[in-house]
């Protein structure tokens, strides 16, 4: 990348967002002054797009159509509210700032200077800081007046978003309890298994319940009492100060199905239902493990996992749901994914593919090993 595009870029998400004709958006952490030297806090948001490519020189070097969109500073002075991933609809990109902060300067310093410890060593949550939301116009750059906040909450992956009836909707598995990256770090995935089973019961599952949040992009004014406004669904609303939203979620799934399954993480849709209104999600369950499992179907119209699919000699890992060729129907594709094998003596990896309904149509195997994998992707021919 043209690093010097995006002035002080450190990092940025690990999950790109892409509309139909092929634009790339994502969103960077940067330190110090924006592209017009001007800095109001010691680290901003920065959202760029990169439109595909015109000319051959482009198509050798896609990051020639980087363009910087928006440049927002982090909500605190000195520090900055981290997130994994972010939410897309057709007209705008929806990013959260959760109680994990990173890049504290003091933090910093001692830890991981001075001590020498690990940058994710580094990362807290704030347990009295809320859960923000903010809404960018795509088109404009332009961050949307009203100000959202709930309860304390974070996550890895969004699920899907999209807009309804002058409301955005988002859907991911939030997290009330602390989230951080602590399961997945060498000391605990190689810890004997009474100290990895120790882990996985207080941090783990990494992620929370299926939750929906829906932001209203108009509300009355605040009248100088907490009134509640009209939502969606079981999803709830209250103008609390000026131009400023509290939201309660609903859930997407009844707590009693998370019993056995524990979590739904690395949930994905039909492709071409990303960023638009959709009802059934394909996620990892975590019945046996840690980040490997089962797959769940999630049904966002019942409310609740209608499929489950799960093999004693192997562990799934993400699926991904690839559309049939010239389909349009949300349900006309199949679900794939590799299944690592449990049998120490017969080493064996499987590829899956299921249909909509979590049938399966076949595998393949291999003789080996292969680590726990996710965030692949599928290249049709």
């Amino acid at each position: 990348m043209k690093m010097f595009l995006i002035p002080g870029l450190i990092i940025m998400t690990a999950h790109p967002m892409y509309e139909a004709d092929g634009t790339l958006w994502n969103i960077g952490f940067a330190a110090g002054p924006d592209r017009n030297g001007i800095a109001t806090s010691t680290w901003r948001y920065v959202i760029w797009k990169v439109t595909p490519p015109e000319t051959k020189e482009e198509m050798k070097n896609p990051w020639l159509r980087l363009e910087i969109v928006a440049e927002i500073p982090s909500s605190k002075m000195w520090s900055i509210p981290y997130f994994h991933s972010f939410f897309m609809t057709e007209n705008y990109l929806i990013f959260t700032e959760q109680p994990w902060i990173t890049g504290d300067l003091s933090t910093l310093l001692i830890d991981h200077i001075i001590k020498g410890k690990g940058i994710g060593d580094t990362m807290y949550w704030d347990e009295n800081m809320p859960l923000y939301f903010h809404i960018v116009e795509k088109s404009t750059g332009k961050l949307h007046p009203l100000k959202y906040e709930a309860d304390p909450f974070g996550f890895f992956h969004a699920i899907n978003a999209y807009e309804e009836d002058s409301h955005i909707i988002l859907d991911a598995p939030f997290k009330s309890t602390p989230v951080s990256y602590n399961s997945l770090k060498i000391e605990s995935l190689g810890a004997p298994p009474s100290e990895l089973q120790k882990t996985m019961m207080t941090e783990d599952p990494v992620a929370g319940p299926c939750m929906r949040f829906v932001l209203p992009l108009y509300a009355p004014g605040f009248t100088g009492v907490s009134s509640q406004i009209p939502s969606l669904g079981e999803t709830k609303a209250w103008v609390v100060a000026d131009s400023t939203i509290y939201l309660h979620p609903e859930y997407l799934a009844p707590p009693s199905q998370y019993k056995r399954q524990r979590a739904f993480e690395f949930g994905v849709v039909n492709p071409q239902y990303l960023s638009q209104k959709y009802r059934f999600a394909y996620g990892v369950g975590y019945p046996r493990g840690n980040v490997a499992g089962s797959i769940i179907k999630l049904d966002t119209v019942k409310k609740r996992f209608v499929k489950t699919w799960e093999d004693s000699k192997c562990f799934a890992t993400e699926p991904i749901f690839v559309p049939r060729p010239g389909s349009t129907k949300e349900q006309d594709g199949v679900v794939v994914f590799s299944c690592l094998g449990t049998d120490r003596e017969n080493p064996t990896t499987y590829f899956v593919v299921l249909n909509p309904d979590l049938e399966e149509l076949g595998r393949f195997s291999a003789p080996v090993n292969t680590p726990v994998e996710f965030h692949g992707l599928w290249i049709s021919s």
